[in-house]
């Protein structure tokens, strides 16, 4: 008989934004840079949800051609790449590289 543990430690994160200066919003992964709100983007879906978007490090990062997790796509933005929009499209950005924060599905949240 064997037995497989997994260790996972459980860690919340509270970000604040100016925008929304009384409420304190939990997260499960920590942002990327706390200490610049401008990487962190909220949406106001209705009077009792507003969505928090944000970056954090994948500390665990797998190959995306072997686990579908990246659904087997890797996309380029260098200057000749020919996957660039389809990478914006797929991180959620406007050809301007900004959140498109209207694409978000307000029915899924």
């Amino acid at each position: 008989m064997s037995a497989i543990i997994k260790s996972r430690r459980c860690t919340t994160h509270t970000i604040t934004h100016t925008d929304y200066s009384n409420v304190e919003f939990e997260v499960s992964f920590e942002p990327y840079d706390n200490n610049y709100v401008d990487s962190i983007h909220l949406k106001k879906v209705s009077d009792s949800v507003v969505l928090v978007g944000y970056l954090s490090h994948d500390d665990d990062a797998r190959d995306p051609l072997e686990h579908q997790e990246g659904m087997g796509k890797i996309y380029s933005a260098h200057k000749w790449s020919t996957t660039k929009d389809d990478m914006q499209n797929a991180l959620g950005l406007d050809s301007y590289w900004e959140p498109d924060l209207d694409r978000i599905d307000d029915d899924a949240v």
